[in-house]
């Protein structure tokens, strides 16, 4: 503060360990360590820590710790359309991909993503104030992918290169004009996606106890689970209802608790075989599953189509 400098020359390290030599006024010490950035070049200076969410910042359920991404939007080579994910607080999986499809996302893979995201830390800076032909370069004029996210009022913005020969990659966050790299496998859960691992393995998993109806329809059949619910005023509180169930196929009482549910359990464990983008022609409908609900007057049907040239 009063315009007072000391000058410090680093020496090698000694002999016998690691320490090295230091000269301070004409004073020589041996010190035991010494920081990269002091040695390093300018770029050692630059914190490489990208980007630091905390659970302040997102939203989420009530009294909920873990950070949520509000919203994360996909765009890249390995996406004809951008991919969008929503966070649903209301859904099991919690996350929905709401566009180019509608379907439940992979619980795991947008934990993963979360996870890797909210504290995203690079390896080094190679770029400062970086110029058009600097993201060129570093091949992210058009970059390999791009992930826009949100959480809570935060919104950010990260560009990922197609990985070079030695699998690293080179990225830009926000506005901040630093080039960062990383190892191809630290950004593999982004880079790796597609939209097919993005979303569920299951086609639709709605709640059992919120499905007021279902009906099954093939070409020359149809059945119908109803099923009736009714208040237990004992267990209930005026915050939390509870109910009891039972159901019927057609006029016939079927056992809710040994019939029903382990039927209902097989029929939302269909699976995802295919890709959609893959399929470009479909033969006729083979079955259609609608739910219907007790709490919400939109309903969900799956159909399912012969797929032409394909034992599926």
């Amino acid at each position: 503060t009063d315009g007072a400098s000391d000058e410090y020359i680093i020496g090698n390290e000694t002999a016998n360990d690691s320490r090295c030599y230091l000269l301070k006024n004409d004073n020589v010490y041996i010190v035991p360590f010494i920081p990269t950035t002091a040695v390093g070049s300018s770029l050692s200076f630059i914190d490489t820590q990208v980007f630091s969410i905390t659970p302040d910042e997102s939203t989420g359920s009530s009294g909920d710790t873990s950070v949520v991404l509000d919203r994360i939007e996909l765009t890249g080579e390995s996406f004809k359309e951008p991919v969008i994910i929503e966070y649903d607080e209301d859904s099991i999986n919690k996350d929905i991909i709401t566009s180019p499809i509608q379907a439940d996302a992979n619980y795991q893979k947008i934990q993963d993503i979360t996870s890797l995201l909210k504290s995203l830390k690079a390896s080094s800076a190679v770029k400062v104030k970086c110029i058009d032909a600097d993201l060129a370069e570093y091949g992210l004029d058009s970059p390999y992918l791009t992930a826009v996210f949100t959480a809570g009022e935060e919104s950010h913005t990260l560009n990922i290169s197609k990985p070079d020969e030695e699998n690293k990659c080179y990225i830009t966050a926000d506005n901040i004009d630093i080039i960062y790299s990383l190892e191809k496998d630290t950004l593999s859960v982004l880079i790796d996606s597609k939209l097919s691992s993005l979303r569920s393995e299951l086609i639709l998993i709605p709640y059992i106890q919120t499905v007021d109806k279902i009906t099954i329809s093939t070409s020359d059949n149809s059945f119908i689970f109803n099923t009736q619910r009714q208040k237990d005023e004992e267990k209930s509180t005026d915050e939390t209802p509870v109910y009891t169930y039972s159901v019927k196929l057609g006029e016939n009482d079927i056992d809710y608790d040994n019939t029903y549910k382990p039927f209902y359990q097989k029929l939302i464990s269909l699976p995802v075989l295919l890709d959609e983008t893959d399929v470009t022609e479909h033969g006729g409908l083979v079955l259609s599953i609608k739910y219907d609900y007790f709490d919400k007057k939109d309903s969900d049907e799956i159909k399912i189509f012969e797929i032409i040239g394909k034992e599926r």
